[in-house]
């Protein structure tokens, strides 16, 4: 990742969530509006997972403004680019459904529970309707 690219979050990364200044990436992307790319949404219980699969989730897209992002959010989200069979997540370029082009996003890459479904393919409206604000607790899970 490098400056001027775009990267997707579709988790707690995204409004309304704190998480961007609780890591400090706050300062180093610039928000750029909603978007959506395809895939499909789990809820892994603290936080979700985009697989492959034929809906379309809904995000955020993020200029990316200084270099140390991926230094910053690769450990964050599992991900270890000399290891990537061993990583939780992957990060990938994908296309964007909306707007037009592509963007980075870290796609949980094992195999996961049909029942973890999240069928609106948006995580805020998916933890309003369950009644979970989203918040991060003590141990840093979201509540």
């Amino acid at each position: 990742m490098q400056v001027g690219d775009r990267i997707f979050f579709y988790g707690s990364l995204r409004p309304p969530f704190d998480t961007q200044r609780r890591i400090g990436i706050a300062s180093l992307v610039r928000h750029l509006g909603s978007a959506r790319v395809r895939g499909t949404l789990h809820d892994l219980g603290a936080y979700p997972a985009l697989t492959e699969g034929p809906g379309v989730v809904v995000g955020d897209l993020y200029e990316v403004t200084d270099d140390r992002l991926a230094d910053v959010l690769d450990p964050f989200e599992g991900f270890d680019p000399a290891d990537s069979d061993a990583s939780l997540y992957l990060r990938e370029e994908l296309d964007l459904v909306t707007p037009a082009g592509t963007a980075w996003v870290y796609r949980h890459h094992r195999p996961l529970d049909p029942e973890t479904m999240v069928s609106s393919g948006d995580w805020v409206t998916h933890l309003r309707n369950a009644g979970r604000d989203g918040t991060l607790g003590p141990d840093g899970a979201q509540i």
